[in-house]
Order: structure tokens, then C-alpha cells, then sequence
């Protein structure tokens, strides 16, 4: 996938790549990897705000027929920022480790999935306000989330 757009009145500027390969293991396990690099750009004048993002991620996911399923996920993030407003300029990159568990309701009416996101607790300086992407936290995160389809 590639994309370039601005937004309203030329203030913004990004170039989006993504790439991906999905590969089924075993009936039970299922492996992805993606890459995506983004280059947002801000014109405040009098300087340029800049902001290139690459992300690599692995995810490895089991399903057992019961309806449960297990996933644990490594994503490598790089970002590259100059005349920031919002962080220290500087290039940063880290690791973060995520561990899951869920269920599937039958018949696909919806699931329940127990996560905890950054679990080796590492520390960032990370820009997030381009909006390119979901939110990322310093700290380990515990999220439970329920969804549900009639």
C-alpha cells in the first residue's frame, strides 16, 4: 500500500508505505509480518516539522478449536524527528513486546481479549500527533477489551 496525501489548506504532508506477508503454519498456528514507514511533514513557519516513522512487527498467533487463542507480537520502531514541537529532536528506536489471550464466542458473535502491551517496560521518546497509527505507552499496559456482533 502506498499513499501520499495532504490535508486541508497544505499544512500537512504524508507519504505512507506498508508492506505485509501473512503465512498460515498449521491449522492452529498463523504468523504475520509488516513494515511500514511514514514520513509526516508540518509546515509552521518559519521551520518545517518533520517526522519519519519505520515499524517492523512479527506476530505469531494460536487458535485452539475451542475458541481461545493466544498471540504474542515484537515490533522495532524508529523515529526520526526535526523541529519538532511536541519532543526533543533526535532519531529514537526500541523494541516493544506485547502477550495476549482471548476467546471467540461461538459462531463469530464476538470475543474477549486480555492484553498487556509493553511487557520488558521500556522507555520511549516517541511523537505521536502525526496520527499515522494507534497510540503507543511507556510503561507495561493492561487492556481488556469485549466486542460483540448481533
Amino acid at each position: 500500500t502506498v499513499v501520499r496525501g495532504s490535508n486541508i489548506e497544505g499544512h500537512t504532508e504524508e507519504d505512507y508505505l506498508r508492506g505485509y506477508a501473512y503465512q498460515v503454519f498449521t491449522d492452529r498456528i498463523v504468523g504475520t509480518s509488516d513494515y511500514q514507514f511514514s514520513k509526516s511533514e508540518r509546515f509552521n513557519e518559519p521551520d518545517v516539522d518533520q517526522a519519519d516513522l519505520h515499524k517492523l512487527s512479527h506476530t505469531l498467533l494460536y487458535f485452539d478449536p475451542s475458541g481461545w487463542f493466544l498471540f504474542g507480537n515484537g515490533t522495532w520502531r524508529q523515529q526520526k524527528r526535526e523541529n519538532n514541537v511536541f519532543t526533543d529532536d533526535g532519531v529514537d528506536d526500541f523494541w516493544l513486546f506485547n502477550a495476549g489471550i482471548g476467546y471467540r464466542i461461538p459462531e463469530r458473535h464476538g470475543r474477549v481479549v486480555l492484553q498487556v502491551d509493553n511487557l520488558l517496560d521500556q522507555d520511549f521518546s516517541y511523537d505521536q500527533t502525526f496520527g499515522v497509527e494507534d497510540p503507543v505507552y511507556p510503561g507495561v499496559t493492561v487492556g481488556l477489551v469485549a466486542s460483540f456482533n448481533f
